[in-house]
């Protein structure tokens, strides 16, 4: 999620970068915790206050809330989540939007219904698809180290027409795939 500048210099950043990889049924993951590393690492040169999470259970509602605190402050900020999603936490970043009064990019086609401004990527139907084909191969008897690597090629951009008594540029609304009034 990305939380746009109120003005285009915005001073007070914030962000919130959370990896997920510790799973009950796998082994560890190593990718969340680099991505959230990295990433803070770079916003942290950029001026952003970052708060920094992995493997968080009980601490997952603190770090939201102060990221939430923070971001009432806050000019811009960035929500960055690595590892599998977790559909309980929708509610609770949708709750921080509303308060924090700032326009919300997602990539995911169903957040502008929830009242972001907008998204901008592949449906998860179309992700959905792609990993169905991977899984077939696989069930077919190709070895997964021959899988080829699939990614999106359409992409979708949605947009909240009026969010926070913003005016889009009808420019904009006229590329969008779909417009939610």
């Amino acid at each position: 999620m990305l939380i746009l500048p109120s003005r285009v210099n915005a001073q007070a950043r914030v962000a919130l970068a959370i990896g997920n990889s510790a799973y009950q049924h796998t082994s560890k993951l190593i990718n969340p915790s680099n991505d959230v590393s990295d990433l803070a690492r770079i916003l942290k040169t950029l001026g952003y206050q970052v708060f920094e999470g992995i493997d968080l259970k009980a601490g997952m509602d603190r770090s939201i809330r102060q990221f939430a605190r923070a971001l009432s402050d806050a000019d811009a900020g960035v929500f960055f989540y690595a590892g599998p999603w977790v559909e309980g936490f929708r509610t609770k970043f949708s709750r921080v939007r509303s308060t924090s009064r700032l326009p919300t990019i997602y990539e995911w086609p169903e957040y502008p219904a929830e009242g972001a401004l907008m998204e901008y990527g592949p449906t998860q139907a179309l992700i959905s698809r792609l990993v169905a084909e991977l899984i077939d191969r696989v069930l077919k008897g190709v070895s997964p180290a021959e899988l080829p690597v699939l990614r999106a090629t359409k992409f979708e951009l949605a947009i909240t027409a009026r969010v926070l008594g913003l005016t889009i540029p009808p420019a904009l609304l006229a590329r969008a795939d779909g417009v939610i009034e």
